[in-house]
């Protein structure tokens, strides 16, 4: 049975930060078995109905146990083995998986024709339920000069008002 088995390491761990530039996906279960002999397709579907509840039931002892919203495992029924749902970051801080307020990057560096260093941040705006995106970059002038680039997302829905 395939169970996102990444997903549920990082799940597992006691301190989660999903960074701004990253993604998490989920996807449901899938059950892979092998049948000897010709056993009666009722029996068989039985059987993978039983194991699929089996299952539901350990991700969500599991998922409690983690303290993550039971919602995420009703998100999780709801997709394709074959396809994957790339968690939003309200989604990420509605279940429990990443609740800071402000999740953050490191400085890094980026090796363009010109360098700079950048980091990138999400502010929470009120309850959670939306997070506006923000940019740093600093530029080198010359040795002794720098540029700081600041960006920042506009609240949706307020753009072009003052």
């Amino acid at each position: 049975m395939c169970v996102s088995a990444c997903a549920y390491l990082f799940l597992g761990a006691t301190d989660r930060e999903v960074a701004p530039d990253s993604v998490l996906g989920v996807h449901n279960s899938r059950l892979m078995f092998v049948v000897h002999g010709h056993p009666p397709p009722q029996a068989v579907a039985d059987f993978k109905r039983r194991e699929m509840v089996s299952a539901d039931r350990d991700r969500n002892l599991f998922l409690a146990a983690m303290g993550i919203s039971r919602e995420l495992s009703d998100l999780i029924r709801t997709v394709k083995f074959e396809n994957l749902h790339v968690l939003t970051r309200p989604e990420l801080y509605r279940f429990g998986i990443d609740t800071r307020p402000l999740p953050d990057t490191l400085w890094a560096v980026e090796k363009e024709a010109r360098p700079y260093v950048r980091k990138i941040a999400q502010q929470k705006n009120g309850d959670g339920s939306a997070f506006r995106m923000m940019e740093w970059r600093l530029f080198c002038e010359n040795k002794d000069r720098g540029r700081l680039m600041f960006v920042r997302e506009f609240e949706e829905g307020r753009a072009g008002k003052s």
